[in-house]
């Protein structure tokens, strides 16, 4: 028995169709330069028309897929989940790093002129305080016999 090769499909293009004219009219004006046959281009176009259409309703199998109910199931809403999830924490480490960042540039700036007036006025407020009690306290260190006299006079009444 001889095995067959091939498998001819034949397609009628009438005069009477502008669409099927225009096609006689690709084909008669063909570059078989680029393209290997007439054969193979209508099998390239087909191909191509196919691979467009894949997720719609070609074939009959294709339509049957379509019309079944399809339910969502736990692992698609975990799938889901996990993918929010995903992208909250990432929104969330690219906030805290931005304030992080915006924090460690604001420490570096430059305050303006009246701010830095008013943390230098407190710094020479508190050093004068602290220059003041230290005075007072060396002063009082020259009187240290003082109270001494003071608990003896009160004992010797």
């Amino acid at each position: 028995m001889e095995k067959k090769e091939f498998r001819h499909v034949t397609v009628r293009l009438s005069y009477n169709s502008p669409e099927h004219m225009k096609i006689m009219g690709i084909l008669d004006d063909l570059n078989l330069a680029v393209h290997k046959s007439k054969n193979q281009f209508i099998i390239n176009a087909i191909n191509c028309y196919v691979a467009m259409l894949e997720s719609g309703d070609l074939t009959k199998t294709a339509a049957q897929e379509a019309e079944k109910v399809h339910y969502v199931t736990d692992h698609d809403l975990e799938a889901e989940l996990s993918k929010m999830k995903s992208a909250v924490r990432t929104e969330i480490y690219e906030d805290v790093i931005r304030l992080f960042g915006c924090n460690l540039l604001a420490s570096k700036v430059d305050m303006p002129e009246p701010v830095k007036a008013v943390q230098n006025e407190r710094i020479d407020t508190v050093e004068q305080e602290g220059t003041a009690l230290m005075d007072v306290s060396d002063t009082l260190s020259q009187f240290d016999n003082v109270m001494q006299h003071v608990m003896d006079w009160s004992d010797g009444e």
